[in-house]
């Protein structure tokens, strides 16, 4: 995506009588009275007259490109004129999903022994989708509660942005993982429970990263492509992870370490998926260096887990 391709990508349409344009989702209409402007997300511009100026603006501050929601660009239409918006650019949702689908394929392809079925494979992925749907009601019963007392700042910065979306997405995506594959026939090596969490993971994530990109515009997927999706796919690994140590500690019959690495499971993305989103708020260059971090850690922990795979009962 580039603010270049898009201005020369603008077509011109002149007729006597009608034409067809295809728009996604619902369209909206403006009437620009002279010298009126809108500052929109440029994905979401379908039409204009000819007589609406267009320019392309950059988001200010890297601060402001990645918490804005508005990605890099933003186009601003100024009349007189009429100017025609959609809400769902088709574009946008293959953007929001192709990062998901590429760590997906990468984790994948690093499971050079007895790879997993397909059919598992899809089902964790659309269970972690559909995991959105009690993060969601469990996360808005959650900032009611932290809303209805008077916290300090920095206690209510910790409570609605480290402890709700770091322990209740990752303890609801733990559980999935749990129930479907614990007791899984082939859940049989070491590196599965790490291609288990990662399915999971960026199912919740695929389905994340369209609402945003649906309601903050097309550009939201570049920074999110680089920040959040990766973030999600690495928690994954670290829960992964986990769940394979679980795995193999009960199989050789050390049932009290396997609960302690369950729990580690659950806990340590969640502590670690608290901090990004609580770093990410107020602390800005902590974030950069708390991300950077990250990536060395789980880059580390995957290769390492790859190289050790082999067969849970040896």
């Amino acid at each position: 995506f580039s603010a270049y391709l898009y201005l020369n990508n603008v077509r011109s349409v002149s007729t006597g009588g009608g034409a067809f344009l295809e728009l996604d989702g619902h369209v909206v209409e403006y009437d620009l009275q002279p010298g009126q402007s809108l500052l929109i997300d440029t994905g979401l511009l379908a039409a204009m007259t000819d007589t609406v100026q267009l320019s392309v603006e950059a988001v200010k501050g890297v601060k402001n490109m990645v918490l804005g929601g508005e990605g890099l660009f933003n186009t601003r239409v100024t009349g007189p004129g009429h100017v025609w918006l959609q809400t769902m650019p088709i574009s946008g949702v293959a953007a929001a999903l192709l990062p998901p689908l590429v760590l997906l394929r990468v984790v994948y392809q690093m499971d050079k022994l007895d790879r997993e079925p397909g059919a598992l494979l899809l089902a964790l992925f659309f269970r972690g989708a559909l995991a959105m749907v009690p993060i969601l009601v469990l996360e808005v019963v959650a900032d009611q509660f932290i809303d209805f007392f008077p916290w300090r700042p920095i206690v209510y910065l910790f409570l609605a942005y480290f402890v709700v979306p770091g322990f209740i997405e990752e303890g609801v995506k733990y559980r999935v993982l749990l129930r479907r594959t614990w007791n899984e026939p082939h859940f049989n090596h070491r590196f599965d429970g790490v291609v288990y969490g990662v399915f999971v993971s960026l199912g919740f994530a695929a389905v994340e990263n369209v609402l945003y990109v649906l309601t903050s515009g097309f550009s939201t997927a570049v920074v999110r492509a680089i920040f959040s999706i990766p973030g999600h796919a690495m928690f994954g690994v670290v829960m992964g992870e986990a769940m394979s140590r679980a795995k193999w500690l009960e199989v050789h019959g050390q049932r009290e370490q396997a609960g302690a690495a369950r729990r580690r499971a659950w806990l340590l993305p969640a502590v670690l998926h608290g901090l990004y989103d609580f770093l990410l708020v107020g602390f800005g260059w902590v974030f950069y260096g708390y991300f950077a971090g990250l990536v060395v850690y789980v880059v580390r922990l995957l290769r390492q887990s790859a190289r050790e795979d082999g067969p849970i009962n040896l």
